[in-house]
């Protein structure tokens, strides 16, 4: 499940590695890839499990075979991977018609190669949703499936209406939905900039992927390139506060002559810095000549890639290995009660401020931007800002945005703090709340144990992170009426 910017099993996080194994499902049924057998699916699953991967992705349908034939192959390769503690997840039809892999009877809504404008303004209710509907609920609740994905790099600009994807992805992520409640649904988009909408960040796209039966965002990069596309593919996944993951990558070694290094760079970006959630590789195979399933560009194999198979293959068992060793917990806590009172302060103050434009009151102001935040001076790892909220309220908690939800990266998160309250802004302090996350969410959510009858309340640094400047772009504070009387005393400006 995702909770969060997280994937959680109970309340521990899971992060993975893995691959696209994208014909899976067919190896040994002599019609799209007619080099495998069943045995090399055993052989590619075994291998993929013994480097630590355990996600794996697959695409479901072909038009060779009926519906009913198409979901019990899924279901074949779904039993074999629950064997091997893999999961999977399963793309709905393709958006490129070469691959082989669309849904029967679909070869009408392709036009030059691509998912064609009649498709996304109401074909898909042809051949497309009816499949939908019978392998959701035919595997509904099947413990090797990590999600249902709507298709493989859709969009719709290529057939003039570029919004007509957003109706689209909204009505089959409900029926999947109500089928299968349990499990996890992606879009399965290369990045923002391919929805072909403007704005790439806002708006539509924002919506879409707000959008509670959307449960993760995904992202598809080689070469290292398009990289402002990728900034804002993760600043939406900040903006609604939803996991990450790269889901397809690959680097061609013409123009990249250590591949192993230059992808354990790419990990510590996305993954460490960035804040995805995981990783799978392009074009797997572990067979020593071609099945016709791998990438003789951007895969990784013995036989196209033989002199780095080894080397690529303990770079993601490392990264296996890191993601295994004490995961992080991540309890399910409500969200405080109340309002946020903190923007109808009267007073502010602080232990320092990286300059006069980034003071207490800009994380008070609304705006979730790297240019409205506070930011302490990075003299100390330990700072603080102070509010006076105007009167006495009841308190239930609040919410701490650090630097990855204004779309900086999240290696500057705050990494612990306290959330007090006090008799006024020069104190003394009571810790109502503690938060310690050393793997460095975006939001800290602080719900109190119990309400408390306040005016002043503070949020304390104790550890800022990696350069000792705290980097708050808002500091919600939730509140009902308190039931006691208000304070005297003075305000303060």
């Amino acid at each position: 499940a995702a909770r969060g910017e997280e994937f959680v099993i109970g309340d521990t996080a899971f992060r993975f590695t893995g691959v696209n194994l994208r014909g899976a499902a067919h190896y040994g049924g002599g019609d799209v890839l007619p080099y495998t057998t069943a045995q090399h699916r055993i052989e590619n699953l075994d291998s993929i499990a013994a480097m630590g991967g355990t996600v794996i992705r697959v695409f479901a349908p072909i038009p060779q075979i009926t519906v009913a034939q198409n979901i019990a192959r899924l279901g074949t390769l779904l039993d074999q991977c629950e064997a091997r503690g893999l999961r999977v997840i399963v793309a709905l039809t393709d958006f490129y018609h070469a691959s082989g892999f669309r849904v029967p009877g679909d070869d009408p809504y392709y036009t030059g190669g691509h998912l064609n404008s009649a498709f996304f303004s109401g074909g898909y209710q042809t051949n497309y949703l009816p499949w939908v509907r019978q392998v959701v609920a035919a595997h509904a609740g099947h413990s090797a499936v990590f999600a249902w994905e709507i298709g493989n790099e859709l969009t719709a600009y290529t057939g003039g209406v570029p919004a007509d994807i957003f109706p689209f992805v909204a009505g089959v992520a409900a029926e999947i939905r109500a089928l299968d409640p349990g499990t996890m649904i992606a879009f399965g988009g290369i990045n923002v900039q391919h929805l072909g909408v403007v704005p790439r960040t806002g708006g539509q796209t924002l919506a879409m992927f707000a959008d509670p039966n959307i449960d993760f965002v995904t992202l598809h990069i080689y070469n290292d390139e398009y990289t402002g596309d990728a900034d804002d593919t993760f600043r939406v996944a900040y903006a609604v506060e939803k996991p990450i993951i790269i889901e397809e990558t690959g680097l061609n070694p013409s123009l990249f002559a250590n591949r192993p290094a230059t992808l354990a760079a790419e990990m510590a970006d996305w993954l460490d810095a960035r804040g995805a959630r995981g990783i799978l590789q392009w074009g797997f195979q572990s067979q020593t000549f071609d099945i016709g399933d791998g990438d003789g560009l951007f895969g990784m194999d013995p036989n196209f890639f033989a002199f780095d198979w080894a080397a690529m293959r303990s770079t993601y068992q490392t990264r296996a290995t890191l993601f295994a060793a004490n995961p992080p917990v991540v309890p399910e806590i409500a969200l405080p009660e109340g309002t946020n009172v903190a923007p109808g302060s009267v007073a502010w103050a602080s232990s320092s401020n990286f300059s006069p434009a980034y003071g207490p009151d800009r994380a008070i102001d609304g705006v979730i931007s790297d240019a409205s935040k506070w930011t302490s001076s990075g003299a100390s790892a330990t700072s603080w800002m102070a509010l006076d909220l105007g009167q006495v309220w009841r308190l239930h908690g609040a919410i701490v945005r650090s630097a990855g939800s204004a779309f900086e990266l999240v290696a500057y998160n705050t990494t612990d703090l306290q959330v007090q309250t006090g008799d006024s802004l020069a104190g003394p302090w009571t810790t109502r709340f503690t938060f310690s996350d050393p793997r460095s969410r975006n939001r800290a959510v602080c719900r109190f144990a119990s309400p408390v009858d306040a005016r002043f309340v503070r949020l304390l640094i104790t550890d800022a992170g990696i350069d000792n400047h705290a980097r708050i772009p808002e500091f919600e504070v939730y509140a009902t009426p308190a039931t006691t009387a208000v304070h005297s005393g003075f305000l303060y400006r």
